[in-house]
């Protein structure tokens, strides 16, 4: 007898109609089968759909057939997600006391499905790419280890010395939260692998990260409730046609999941501290990359967008392990709305306005971006991160020397006022939030959401009189 598709400890995602598991096994049977809790429908020759076990658990269940059985232990059902893109998805967040806490106070009902292939309680470190047997990813992962400054395999060790592990991501906060609101036990799978480009995640790579994913799809029962994904530091270079392989993605995931509606909420990159590899026109790339990600959810149905623009950081470019839990649920709220289970909208910029500074300079013009989804707009300290362009920003040498200040930014409610120094032309003006690799960025909203980057946006192209 050989089964894929189920393992001890696994969580079966659940049909939302029936509120019991409906997950595809691959089989092989000398005889019909018989299982002693749930039902086995023969779908097709060598696959079954295992059914009938209701959301909850844990559950023991034997399937046997006239020559052997195999029986599952600590069987959950509920909603099982992916975890997919690059590093700050697979986790580089510093282990804390908090994290150990975690770790040790780990709950059944949150599940995952680690790199090795082994089900168990959710921790904070969701990936661990050291444990991989995949060469796309364990392979990957330990060659780079050995040519870095670590010199080393083990995560653990740095110059000889024991160090705390730098791996802690948002998928396990994720998955609380998705508990906290929806009541039922949640898992993830780990797929994620630091530094991937779209290119390794495409279909076309044989052997890569994409089939990897597919792969660790069909053993968790080839059904999964959506995709988590935070990626695009990799794509940020000119020339780059990233909407076209994210719309080329995002369509082969849900034709090979076979659910053409699989709910997907991406992360929009945050600020990176380091120059560029000498390029100066790279900060333009990078907030190019962001734009895009904004504007996807108007081009892909069932996405949506959280944004990290106000990252902490625990390195250049790696979010701190109190971030990834502010990012992870962020993504589960986002995620909850997006499939109608609760949660919270993301805040999207849909208008701006202008009028003349009578109060203080009759010359001067201010700007007020408008935002859905967002009842009060709050910052921590002064409100920061928004800057006012001339028309001609795509010229290199001027884009980071705005020559429009920005004397205030106020926050009322759900609008961004900037309080600024154009004086002509103010439908001309172009504004932009996040720009480039390092801005600071402070703006969020009372359901904990960050605004996103956007821009540089023409105002003319969004003013409503």
């Amino acid at each position: 007898m050989k089964i894929v598709g189920i393992k001890s400890g696994a969580l079966l995602q659940r049909d939302t109609e029936t509120e019991a598991c409906k997950v595809r096994l691959y089989c092989e049977f000398d005889a019909m089968p018989h299982i002693s809790y749930g039902a086995l429908e023969n779908e097709s020759e060598g696959i079954w759909i295992l059914k009938d076990i209701p959301v909850g658990g844990p559950y023991k269940i034997e399937i046997s057939d006239n020559t052997s059985k195999q029986t599952f232990t600590n069987l959950f059902v509920g909603d099982l997600w992916i975890l997919a893109g690059q590093s700050n998805m697979e986790g580089a967040g510093c282990e804390t006391e908090k994290t150990d806490y975690e770790s040790k106070n780990a709950s059944d009902s949150i599940r995952c499905y680690y790199l090795d292939g082994r089900w168990d309680k959710a921790v904070p470190v969701t990936h661990e790419p050291w444990l991989s047997p995949d060469e796309c990813i364990g392979g990957a992962w330990k060659k780079y280890r050995k040519e870095s400054v670590w010199k080393t395999e083990n995560p653990g060790v740095y110059n000889g010395k024991p160090v705390r592990k730098r791996a802690v991501g948002p998928g396990y906060y994720f998955a609380k939260r998705m508990y906290e609101i929806t009541g039922i036990p949640q898992a993830v799978v780990a797929c994620a692998k630091g530094g991937a480009s779209l290119d390794e995640w495409s279909k076309s790579t044989e052997g890569g990260l994409y089939s990897v994913m597919l792969r660790r799809f069909r053993e968790t029962g080839s059904c999964v409730r959506g995709i988590f994904w935070d990626q695009g530091e990799s794509e940020a270079h000119a020339g780059n046609d990233f909407t076209g392989k994210m719309l080329r993605f995002v369509s082969d995931i849900r034709e090979d999941m076979n659910n053409s509606m699989l709910p997907f909420v991406q992360v929009q990159i945050a600020k990176y501290a380091f120059a560029g590899y000498n390029n100066p026109e790279s900060g333009i790339e990078w907030s190019r990359i962001k734009e895009e990600q904004r504007l996807l959810e108007y081009k892909i149905p069932f996405l949506t967008t959280v944004s990290a623009a106000d990252a902490d950081y625990d390195d250049l470019i790696h979010y701190s392990s109190e971030f990834q839990e502010k990012m992870g649920v962020r993504g589960a709220n986002a995620m909850a709305k997006l499939i109608g289970a609760g949660g919270a909208d993301v805040p999207v910029p849909y208008k701006i306005t202008y009028r003349k500074n009578e109060m203080y300079s009759p010359f001067f013009y201010i700007y007020d971006i408008h935002y859905k989804n967002v009842n009060n707009l709050m910052s921590d300290g002064r409100p920061s991160g928004f800057m006012v362009l001339f028309p001609d920003c795509n010229d290199f040498t001027k884009i980071f020397d705005p020559h429009f200040g920005v004397q205030k930014i106020s926050l009322n409610k759900n609008t961004v006022t900037l309080y600024t120094e154009v004086k002509e032309n103010p439908e001309e003006a172009m504004i932009c939030y996040g720009f480039g690799h390092m801005a600071y960025c402070n703006i969020t909203t009372d359901t904990g959401f960050s605004i996103p980057a956007m821009g540089p946006i023409k105002v003319k192209e969004m003013y409503e009189s």
